[in-house]
């Protein structure tokens, strides 16, 4: 900050020749910025829009994932049921889920209280497609799993009379062995 005195004339001078002068005090700002801190600053600002730019296209790529593994579940609707099964010949539901994500360049494990244990929590009401949805009896024990599609449903290899289904996260039966979801990482 710079400091600046200057002078203001004297009022009435040729009556009052005695008075004082008076002192006027201005305050002027100098530049708070040079050129390095402007280029500083603009890089910070273009490395932040970069960072932006990248989540978001991370998150659309993550979205297109989980899009692509709902859409490759479905097709398989109507495959058989076999137990450890984990290819188009039959699948249980850990082997299901396995495929599926494989499909996507995902590697989950080949059981579902293993598959309950990747990725992250994700509270019932905040469900997206994709997001693999875990039932068992008991409040700790895991045995089954599905895909999440969206409309509370999930698609899923159900059991030998059935295979591969769609079903209702209401309904009486899964809706009482629900056990939490999880979105896996890719």
């Amino acid at each position: 900050m710079r400091v600046a005195q200057a002078e203001a004339p004297a009022a009435n001078q040729a009556t009052h020749s005695d008075t004082a002068e008076e002192k006027t005090l201005v305050l002027e700002l100098a530049p708070t910025t040079d050129e390095a801190t402007d280029a500083l600053i603009m890089r910070l600002v273009a490395e932040a829009r970069e960072e932006e730019a990248t989540k978001v296209s991370d998150s659309e790529a993550s979205a297109k994932i989980k899009s692509k593994a709902v859409q490759q579940a479905l097709k398989l609707r109507g495959s058989r049921y076999r137990y450890g099964g984990s290819s188009r010949g039959g699948f249980d539901c850990s082997g299901f889920t396995q495929y599926v994500y494989k499909r996507m360049g995902v590697n989950l494990p080949h059981s579902s209280a293993a598959q309950f244990k990747c990725g992250e929590p994700v509270a019932r009401k905040d469900l997206k497609p994709g997001d693999l949805v875990f039932f068992g009896r008991g409040s700790r024990y895991v045995g089954h799993v599905g895909i999440y599609i969206g409309d509370d449903k999930f698609v899923h290899a159900s059991n030998p009379s059935r295979g591969v289904v769609v079903d209702s996260l209401s309904s009486k039966y899964y809706a009482s062995r629900y056990r939490g979801a999880r979105r896996v990482r890719e």
